[in-house]
């Protein structure tokens, strides 16, 4: 070999190892500013609780208004989600979820001020009342909050109703708080609380179901209406809430045959 080739070999082998050195810097590290990836409409988990006529488990079955209004609304955006993607779990654990969980969807849930700005919102769904049930016997009579102060009252964790009371100015310590209302129901038959703060015809469904009476308690009290929403968790894209919110509107406004809407049909197989 020349003299002047070997020469030059030195000088080529390092410009050869530098190019490879700043090769692997440049696949191994991000570039500047870079972003996680947006979460996938595909990817959402939802979660639920027993809450009939909206969402609730019969004879082994995931049924209701809000589960078959999200399979209408998920047809429409070309992602029909499945219902065993629905997890049915106690509200808590649900609402918990959608707090702390990306990806996230709860149905139903009451659009409450103080939540606003806990999740991202498409619906209404429906409007229901909370109501305050009691026992016949106790001839209960009440007529305004401010006759609340001597009830025990007992209300489900993270719900609506919880916080519908302590706006009403009820003091925390009179409140039974519970995860299920199946102990609620049980406390309100022992006498173990006063009253109960829960939803009317979920209230009457589950007391059925419990006891075999729907109407074994009486309502003594009702609360201003609320309205149910579908709830995303903060992370979800604006664009993925969007076309939720565009397809529920299109399913309350496109009337098919009869002169019904999608909405008004899946509506009146619950709600009478």
């Amino acid at each position: 070999m020349s003299q002047p080739i070997r020469n030059i070999l030195p000088i080529l082998a390092a410009i050869l190892a530098m190019g490879i050195i700043l090769s692997a810097g440049c696949v191994s590290e991000k570039p500047a500013g870079a972003t996680p990836t947006t979460p996938s409409e595909d990817t959402l988990t939802f979660y639920t609780e027993q809450f009939p006529p909206y969402n609730y488990l019969e004879n082994g079955t995931l049924k209701g208004m809000s589960v078959n209004l999200l399979e209408a609304i998920t047809e429409k955006t070309g992602r029909t989600v499945t219902r065993e993607k629905i997890h049915l779990v106690p509200w808590t654990e649900a609402y918990q979820a959608g707090l702390t969980r990306n990806n996230t969807v709860l149905l139903s849930t009451a659009r409450l001020p103080e939540r606003e700005n806990f999740f991202k919102w498409a619906g209404p769904i429906d409007s229901y009342s909370m109501v305050l049930f009691a026992r016949p016997d106790r001839h209960i009579n009440l007529t305004g909050p401010e006759n609340l102060a001597k009830y025990r009252i007992g209300v489900i964790r993270d719900a609506a109703g919880m916080r519908q009371m302590l706006k009403l100015g009820v003091n925390e310590s009179q409140l039974a708080i519970e995860t299920n209302a199946s102990i609620l129901i049980t406390k309100l038959q022992n006498g173990e609380i006063d009253l109960w703060a829960y939803p009317e015809p979920t209230g009457r469904y589950l007391t059925g179901q419990q006891t075999g009476d729907p109407y074994m308690f009486e309502i003594v009290y009702t609360l201003s209406p609320l309205d149910l929403w579908y709830a995303f968790s903060r992370d979800v894209p604006d664009s993925t809430v969007q076309s939720y919110q565009q397809a529920l509107d299109a399913l309350k406004t496109d009337k098919g045959s009869g002169d019904i809407t999608p909405y008004e049909q899946i509506a009146a197989r619950y709600i009478r």
